[in-house]
């Protein structure tokens, strides 16, 4: 098994890391916590483009997000393939090194 990528978007709210074994790529994501709320996507656009962060590095430990909407669809293949536990411990180990922390 290899990490190929690691990153994280403080506007757009995720942080992911993508891994192959065996020549197939996994990956593996969840949500950012909420730094500043955003009431429509005109106040977003603007502060995006002010280069304002929407998000923290934190996830939320009772729910990051990792097994509903868009991260549970991108987890999908990595839990069916490896196990949520496995794929919970190698996600925590590498958001962890990126300086994400559990709130």
């Amino acid at each position: 098994m290899e990490i190929t990528e690691m990153e994280y978007s403080l506007s757009d709210g995720f942080v992911w890391i993508v891994f192959s074994d065996d020549g197939v790529e996994y990956t593996l994501q969840a949500c950012l916590m909420e730094l500043k709320k955003c009431e429509d996507e005109a106040t977003r656009y603007k502060m995006v483009k002010n280069n304002e962060n929407l998000f923290k590095k934190a996830i939320r430990k009772n729910d990051g997000g990792m097994d509903w909407g868009i991260s549970g669809d991108a987890n999908d293949k990595a839990f069916n393939k490896f196990g949520v536990d496995y794929c919970m411990k190698l996600f925590k180990q590498h958001a962890k090194a990126m300086g994400i922390r559990y709130e």
